[in-house]
């Protein structure tokens, strides 16, 4: 198979994606343009500067291979699992900017993932519109749209927990024989 052939089917394929679901595409474009516009805005909440510190000794923890131990005497942190404030870290490293805007950015793009996954839901089990609502819904949602920007705890999860519901629901579909990319999405989800 030529490359030249494999990019123009995958161009074609996201084009056709977009055509059918466009009322979903305008409304997630019109939702991340908002969020690059204000993830600014947000004030610095009670414990984002544990899960900032959290952040940072978990990838000096990577970096030193283990030996840099910092992070298992953090109080507080260690009952929660460290994966978003690892990523909300390397993205500041990564680019810069006040750490707090860094993961406030970064944290409402996992919510937004979660509108995503509303819309896959509704789709799923009712159709285009019921997609569109359930989308709509979530993401018009105040305590959602507001935590997606500073809660890294709850908006993770939810979004995690959205996204199984949604491997879940396929996964009934098919059972019991499950293709080893929807067994894998699904353990993603869930783990």
């Amino acid at each position: 198979c030529n490359p030249q052939d494999q990019v123009t089917e995958l161009i074609r394929r996201i084009a056709h994606i977009a055509r059918d679901h466009a009322v979903f595409c305008v409304g997630l474009t019109i939702y991340s343009v908002i969020v690059c516009l204000t993830y600014r805005e947000y004030g610095i909440t009670n414990d984002e500067a544990l899960h900032v510190k959290y952040g940072e000794a978990l990838v000096r923890w990577f970096v030193s291979l283990g030996q840099d131990a910092h992070v298992l005497t953090l109080e507080g942190t260690v009952l929660y699992g460290g994966l978003f404030d690892t990523a909300g870290r390397l993205a500041f490293l990564a680019f810069g900017g006040d750490p707090y805007e860094t993961k406030h950015l970064c944290n409402a793009f996992i919510g937004l993932l979660g509108v995503v996954a509303a819309y896959r839901i509704g789709t799923l089990l009712g159709g285009k519109r019921a997609g569109l609502f359930a989308a709509a819904i979530l993401a018009l949602t105040p305590r959602y749209y507001g935590h997606a920007f500073n809660n890294p705890k709850d908006i993770p999860f939810a979004v995690f927990y959205l996204w199984s519901v949604y491997y879940l629901i396929r996964t009934l579909v098919v059972f019991p024989r499950l293709p080893a990319s929807l067994a894998i999405s699904l353990g993603v989800s869930v783990g």
